[in-house]
């Protein structure tokens, strides 16, 4: 959750008392900016930190957008555990003719052996004690994208962003830019 300044909007719920509905339109508006600007955010420190693909946590980041009439703006990040494989794996594939340690990673801080690991049709398993084959599942994309250097990032970006929207709402509403 995102603390915003109240004095600041004071001084927004001040600058706009003469315009209709102004405070409700430049918060929603600032709101949605800044909204949008997390979703960006939320791809970039996580790719920073993990080997995501920023398409894959971007496709799972859901925002709804706030409106005049409810200043609330929430954005959800959903998805389901992944396998290793869609993040670091070494090899990547099975290599014909020997039978490599096989080594992978989530996050960005070295591999780690999988040891007694082995390829079937492409896919990294284990074998468990009564001989099944068990898939190496990694965390899905939400269980990554709240790590708490990226949300500390977030929320420190949404913060700034949301002060420069509402002055920029505020200053188009009360028409300063187009003359």
């Amino acid at each position: 959750m995102i603390q915003i300044d109240q004095g600041q909007l004071d001084r927004a719920r001040e600058a706009l008392a003469g315009v209709t509905n102004g405070f409700q339109r430049a918060v929603a508006s600032a709101l949605g900016r800044t909204s949008t600007g997390l979703v960006t955010d939320a791809v970039k420190g996580t790719t920073k930190r993990y080997y995501a693909k920023s398409s894959e946590v971007r496709k799972n980041v859901f925002v709804k957008r706030a409106t005049a009439d409810s200043l609330l703006s929430t954005i959800a990040v959903r998805g389901r555990r992944k396998p290793i494989a869609d993040y670091r794996l070494v090899p990547s594939s099975p290599t014909p003719g020997r039978r490599p340690k096989l080594r992978g990673a989530v996050k960005k801080d070295g591999l780690k052996s999988l040891g007694d690991a082995f390829f079937v049709k492409g896919k990294p398993y284990f074998r468990e004690a009564d001989g099944s084959l068990r898939s190496i599942i990694s965390p899905s994309i939400p269980q990554i994208v709240k790590n708490a250097e990226t949300v500390a990032e977030i929320e420190k970006g949404a913060r700034e962003r949301f002060e420069k929207r509402l002055d920029h709402e505020i200053l188009r509403l009360l028409g300063v830019f187009g003359k």
